[in-house]
């Protein structure tokens, strides 16, 4: 498409994009929060215009999948949701040092049940919470064990049980 904005991929991109793969789906407003600054506090429903249009232009770029919760007609109009899209993968893998195929991600992980998302979206606010919050003790978090991650160890563990 040539009509489409030149795109400079910036460290701050492929930090999103590196986001968008661990959290595996965040708000515009999360992203605001972790990315640019925005506070969770923010209320008067403006998101950081910079925030806005870097998401715009990755999602044109197709480096994002975006999507919208799914609403009752009473609810108004929800946050748009932001995965990886294909586009993404290599450069995450290059960012992370890592070989293609180790990078766990398959398009049908940007389709999740409305709970499933609901309850990843209440997770990732706790876990950018506990990020930000030992980055402003000067800690970084080095390693979070997400549900899926931990679903997987799970999977993973055998009791046994015998006679006396």
């Amino acid at each position: 498409d040539h009509d489409m904005p030149a795109l400079r991929m910036t460290d701050r991109d492929k930090a999103i994009l590196i986001a968008l793969y661990e959290y595996r789906v965040l708000t515009t407003k999360q992203i605001s929060h972790l990315f640019f600054g925005e506070t969770m506090n923010d209320s008067d429903g403006q998101t950081n215009s910079r925030c806005l249009a870097r998401l715009r232009k990755l999602f044109h770029h197709g480096y994002i999948w975006r999507d919208e919760l799914p609403v009752k007609l009473n609810e108004g109009r929800k946050p748009l949701l932001h995965f990886i899209d294909r586009q993404a993968v290599p450069l995450v893998a290059e960012e992370l040092g890592v070989m293609l195929e180790e990078i766990d991600w398959k398009p049908a992980f940007n389709r999740l049940k409305p709970l499933s998302i609901n309850h990843l979206l209440a997770t990732n606010d706790f876990r950018i919470a506990v990020r930000l919050a030992a980055t402003l003790q000067g800690l970084d978090l080095h390693q979070w064990i997400d549900d899926k991650s931990l679903r997987r160890q799970a999977a993973h563990d055998r009791t046994t049980l015998t006679n006396r």
